[in-house]
């Protein structure tokens, strides 16, 4: 059984796709699914965590702690996702960058309460194992109960990494 164990390990291990950069960062991938399994970051790589971020309303005049004044789970994780760039960018990081992000999603009013995985996919995709940005951070999704401003469906919160600097 320990042998079997260990046989079948060792072929869940070269199974997975790894990818290592020119900033050392290490990435493992299983299957096509745009999220990396687990990410590996060098020593002395600099570590950037940017807070949880709510997106800003699509319809101000929308009534306020409504969806519709911040858009669906899409729009909305579209927002953060350029607000997130935007920090990013600012400690002179890119969405390349990211090695983990942590997303929270409210249960969506139109899908019964449901959170909408898929349109949180959409936005993602636009920003990460694309042609030009091909890095996947490490990622978790889990719905919650509420978020602090009324309306919103979609925070999400990531942790980036900059290679050391040469010597």
């Amino acid at each position: 059984l320990q042998a079997t164990c260990g046989a079948i390990l060792l072929a869940t291990t070269f199974a997975a796709s790894a990818s290592a950069h020119a900033d050392g960062v290490v990435r493992r991938q299983q299957g096509a699914f745009p999220i990396a399994t687990s990410v590996s970051i060098p020593p002395g790589a600099e570590i950037v965590f940017v807070s949880g971020t709510l997106a800003d309303p699509v319809k101000p005049d929308a009534p306020a702690g409504s969806v519709e004044r911040l858009g669906d789970t899409e729009t909305q994780a579209a927002s953060v996702l350029g607000k997130l760039a935007k920090a990013l960018e600012a400690a002179g990081l890119g969405m390349g960058g990211v090695v983990k992000m942590n997303g929270f999603l409210v249960g969506d009013p139109a899908l019964g309460g449901r959170m909408d995985f898929d349109g949180m996919m959409r936005a993602y995709s636009k920003h990460f194992g694309t042609a030009a940005q091909k890095n996947l951070p490490a990622r978790t999704t889990v719905q919650v109960a509420a978020l602090p401003l009324p309306g919103a469906l979609v925070e999400i919160e990531v942790v980036a990494a900059r290679a050391p600097a040469a010597k």
